[in-house]
């Protein structure tokens, strides 16, 4: 579909500012969900406790880049498989993500999109966020090189994991939207 090249293209090279607003993870999550398609031979399993603390994003850009995952991670497994969306909180620093935003201190809502499917080889996980990379023979390569953009653009980071005929695992950490404390008087 070449209108959607097109899109991409101009997404990856132009990508907007966020207009960021306080978002509650799981309606994040859940609405990438709904907008994926999801064929009936892949098991759905959310783990989206409701006591995460809201994040501060683009509401369309990290919609963008879940959809994206979970299209990767549906595509990953043409035979039917499990794929697990699950959200935490995370407080500290973390070390195992690291892109541009490497500092990432304090609390942070990590959301992991993981699949049962062939798994990335070792050679093709350095290529992975490379744009114009792909192993599909209908993929142009920018789903990925867009996805870390538009992450990083949000404050956050993207990382991978993956086995080799076991699934891969992808997570994105966005920062945790800063509460005002009011002092006791």
């Amino acid at each position: 579909n070449s209108r959607r090249i097109i899109s991409d293209l101009l997404d990856f090279t132009s990508a907007k500012p966020p207009m960021r607003r306080t978002v509650a993870p799981r309606e994040l999550i859940e609405e990438s969900i709904g907008r994926s398609a999801i064929p009936e031979s892949v098991q759905l399993q959310a783990d989206l406790p409701a006591t995460l603390p809201t994040v501060n994003v683009d509401l369309h850009q990290i919609g963008q880049v879940l959809q994206s995952l979970i299209t990767n991670a549906v595509q990953a497994m043409p035979d039917g498989g499990a794929l697990r969306v699950a959200a935490r909180r995370v407080s500290g620093f973390n070390s195992e993500l690291k892109t541009q935003n490497s500092e990432l201190y304090g609390d942070f809502v990590e959301i992991s999109v993981e699949d049962t499917g062939e798994g990335i080889s070792p050679e093709n996980m350095k290529k992975l966020f490379q744009p114009l990379f792909t192993t599909r023979s209908r993929g142009i390569g920018l789903g990925l090189a867009i996805s870390q953009k538009l992450t990083e653009a949000n404050g956050g980071t993207i990382g991978v994991e993956s086995r080799v005929g076991e699934g891969t695992t992808f997570t994105v950490a966005l920062p945790a939207a800063k509460c005002k404390v009011q002092s006791a008087k």
